[in-house]
């Protein structure tokens, strides 16, 4: 592994980790994970170290908003640079090198910011809190990483490189994690295959890599700040999880309490020979559609042995079936199971019996969803999709009762689609009763789930996840959504609010 000497005249003095951010061979690098690891001055001083050191580089450091951009990085790098190898441009938010190099500082709230960078050649792409961005804004961006000019060792294969850093949560924890964290063990360097773009040109491929980042790793701030241990031990087990030990497999803002270990079981468990089949339908064609399959116990607990999810491939991005193609998908689906001649309740959504412009003729109303299953014998009825009740329902569902039995709601392991979409939902930090909408949001197989549930509604019952939910929320409104993106500022705030015992849960 090739070695690069840092050539900064300052204070920085990096850790093990940001020493091995700084030499990794990789050109696309996650170091992320815990808070508190020294994330946002390591990409910092990584930009100024390549500007420094390759003469004419065009680097790019981004945040998602404004306000963080300044408060994180432009105050800090005014601190900190050393002038005598660059001058700061105020007006155009950059740092201008004696030798021809650029650091611009960046921020891409909304998808019409991206239209800013649409020409832009990128050598050296930093992105801070990457979670907190859609995976379409980093694709975008990463297209636009790219270096015409040689480059010289150590930093052959490193440039163009996109370089990022961020903690578990946000909208984008679930793409930053099967991209970085999922590719295989911690420190390992994945070479990822190429292929070919849009005007046919090959795609040579590159290495991947994810660097995690605890806050063991950084004895600068344990010394600077003592208490900030103490204050992430405070939090509760999920929190405490995705910010000390910087786990992905939860993460901030969580909707529900989903555990593979707990709620996922084998698909070798045998389906009842008698009894009702539910088969639960939400609507999709441009964005996903999602059908689900449950049989129930005696003790009313919903078992989802199959499942159909109409996605291309890409993220929320539908199959785009006809009605008619559906239907069939489910009755061949049926018929493999040995479900036929079962007795099935077949529950759906309110858009399943809509009727809508007919697009083959272009004339009139075409017939509804409903409609045309019923031509394959596939009847469906309207159920409850109404959005407050359908999620106490789910969570009262997915609790894990205190004497070890099952919760009310297990999933066979291969329903790989709703394993993989519930741990990612967030609720909407507005109103903890209702999950949030938008980018990379893939909310399909939970409303196909909420049909079934509301059609056999179980008493609500208070239970601990209740209140995080709630704070949750706020904790993730203020960090995540615009507020200074630091767990203990907030937490500070917090504990003048509320009592210890409050905040221990």
């Amino acid at each position: 592994m090739p070695q690069e000497t840092l050539k900064i005249e300052s204070d920085y003095i990096p850790t093990k980790r940001q020493y091995l951010f700084h030499i990794s061979p990789a050109s696309e690098i996650l170091y992320g994970g815990a808070a508190g690891g020294g994330k946002s001055r390591a990409l910092r001083e990584d930009a100024f170290a390549k500007c420094v050191a390759i003469p004419g580089l065009k680097a790019y450091l981004f945040r998602r908003t404004y306000p963080e951009l300044e408060d994180n990085h432009i105050q800090q790098s005014l601190e900190t640079f050393d002038r005598n190898v660059c001058e700061y441009i105020s007006g155009k938010k950059l740092w201008r090198f004696k030798n021809g190099s650029v650091l611009r500082f960046c921020h891409c709230q909304h998808e019409k910011d991206l239209n800013t960078y649409h020409g832009a050649e990128i050598h050296a792409l930093y992105i801070d809190e990457i979670t907190n961005w859609p995976e379409g804004f980093y694709n975008f961006l990463r297209a636009r990483n790219r270096c015409p000019v040689h480059i010289e060792q150590p930093y052959t294969g490193k440039i163009p490189g996109a370089y990022l850093a961020g903690n578990p949560g946000g909208i984008g924890h679930e793409w930053v994690k099967a991209k970085f964290v999922s590719i295989g063990d911690p420190e390992k360097i994945v070479y990822v295959p190429g292929g070919v773009d849009d005007g046919g040109e090959e795609v040579p491929g590159h290495y991947r890599q994810y660097i995690p980042a605890k806050l063991d790793d950084n004895p600068h701030l344990a010394k600077n700040d003592p208490s900030y241990r103490a204050k992430l031990m405070m939090l509760d087990d999920v929190l405490r999880e995705a910010w000390l030990n910087g786990n992905w497999d939860i993460h901030l803002g969580q909707a529900f309490d989903f555990r593979k270990d707990i709620h996922v079981v084998d698909d070798n468990i045998p389906i009842p020979d008698t009894g009702p089949i539910y088969m639960t339908f939400d609507h999709g064609y441009g964005r996903p559609f999602s059908i689900g399959w449950w049989w129930v116990d005696h003790d009313d607990r919903l078992w989802r042995f199959m499942e159909w999810y109409g996605c291309s491939g890409t993220p929320d991005e539908g199959l785009r079936l006809s009605d008619q193609e559906i239907a069939e998908g489910i009755v061949e689906r049926e018929r493999s199971m040995g479900l036929e001649g079962r007795m099935f309740i077949r529950l759906a959504d309110r858009y399943s019996f809509q009727r809508r412009p007919n697009f083959y003729t272009r004339q009139g109303m075409g017939p509804s969803t409903e409609e045309v299953f019923r031509d394959f014998g596939v009847f469906l009825q309207r159920a409850d999709d109404s959005r407050e009740q359908k999620i106490r329902q789910f969570r009262d569902r997915l609790r894990i009762p205190p004497d070890g039995t099952l919760p009310m709601m297990v999933v066979y392991k291969r329903c790989t689609d709703f394993i993989r979409t519930i741990p990612t939902l967030q609720t909407d930090p507005k109103t903890m009763e209702d999950i949030i909408k938008g980018v990379g949001m893939e909310d399909h197989a939970y409303d196909d789930a909420c049909l079934v549930m509301m059609e056999r509604l179980i008493n609500s019952v208070p239970h601990e996840s209740k209140k995080y939910l709630c704070d949750g929320d706020r904790i993730h409104d203020e960090v995540i959504n615009g507020g200074d993106n630091d767990p203990v500022d907030y937490l500070s705030e917090l504990l003048s609010e509320e009592d210890e015992e409050g905040l221990r849960l």
